[in-house]
């Protein structure tokens, strides 16, 4: 985001990000990092509803466009083709490797990831750190609907019949790098103020 609003390479984007987080943790503590994931859900959830909101409202205003059609248009391309079962593991998206994935990142992420750690080690006793843990599934439903804004976003850039979809400076920056596709539809899409969120 940084490197796409700013033009700061991003080596750079990367080290200026990381060291304000390492200060602004050192300074402020656990309390500090706490309130800062605290803040940071409120403004992903905030901020995927309202880009989710934005396309869906794109595609009402162009003419013969319509949720219903950014909808078909994601199934046609087999965008909420949820598993395949395939098990050649030299694939990269199919249930074989799924298995391996989410049995390693479980692993990972309940037995090594520091933000899971430090959740469980900031609570009161072993009852609370349970629950912490189980009710940390909870945030599945704001990765669906961060899954559901991404299809919505590729569809709305992949409809290039609309007008203005996409202009110059958007298609470069995303062809250049598809991961740039939340940062570009924000800085060209999104109002300043919200966008600045």
């Amino acid at each position: 985001v940084l490197q796409v609003v700013t033009g700061i390479d991003i080596y750079w984007s990367i080290w200026i990000v990381g060291g304000i987080a390492v200060v602004w943790t050192l300074l402020g503590g656990i309390t500090t990092v706490i309130w800062t994931d605290v803040i940071q859900f409120v403004i992903f959830t905030f901020s995927t509803l309202f880009m989710l909101g934005m396309v869906i409202y794109k595609f009402e205003m162009a003419p013969g466009m319509d949720f219903k059609t950014l909808i078909d248009f994601a199934v046609e391309a087999n965008k909420f083709k949820m598993i395949e079962l395939n098990f050649d593991i030299r694939e990269n998206y199919n249930l074989s490797s799924a298995i391996i994935a989410t049995t390693i990142g479980g692993l990972a992420a309940y037995g090594t990831d520091q933000m899971m750690a430090q959740r469980m080690f900031c609570c009161r006793n072993l009852s609370e750190a349970r629950k912490a843990v189980v009710t940390s599934w909870v945030s599945q439903f704001l990765m669906l609907l961060c899954l559901l804004t991404g299809v919505a976003l590729w569809a709305f850039y992949k409809k290039s019949g609309m007008e203005g979809v996409p202009n110059v400076d958007e298609a470069v920056q995303i062809a250049e790098n598809p991961n740039r596709l939340i940062p570009v539809f924000v800085k060209y899409r999104v109002p300043a103020v919200v966008g600045g969120i």
